[in-house]
């Protein structure tokens, strides 16, 4: 969820990478495009607001790298099983018990 104020698609704008993300409006929203060369304008007038963007990003890029490790975590006992399963079953051997 991204809070009123909030930003979003800064990772393209900023280094010219294409999108990773897609974002729903759950309710009526009023958005702001700004384009590379505008942001420029703003952090050159604002120099603090690098920083700003550079935290929040960190922010979500930690939030991130544990939610996929959190769930590799959770994923990887199973997906044993399964590939140890498929194995099994092609080779024609008897599952353990």
């Amino acid at each position: 969820m991204i809070p009123a104020g909030g930003f979003f698609g800064e990772m393209s704008m900023l280094t010219g990478d294409p999108r990773t993300a897609t974002v729903r409006a759950v309710d009526d929203a009023t958005v702001l495009e700004i384009s590379a060369s505008q942001f420029r304008g703003l952090a050159m007038a604002n120099p603090t607001l690098l920083d700003h963007v550079s935290a929040i990003v960190s922010s979500r890029r930690t939030g991130l790298e544990e939610a996929r490790a959190s769930a590799v975590a959770i994923a990887a006992p199973e997906a044993k099983q399964t590939f140890l399963s498929r194995m099994r079953r092609f080779l024609l051997l008897k599952s353990e018990i």
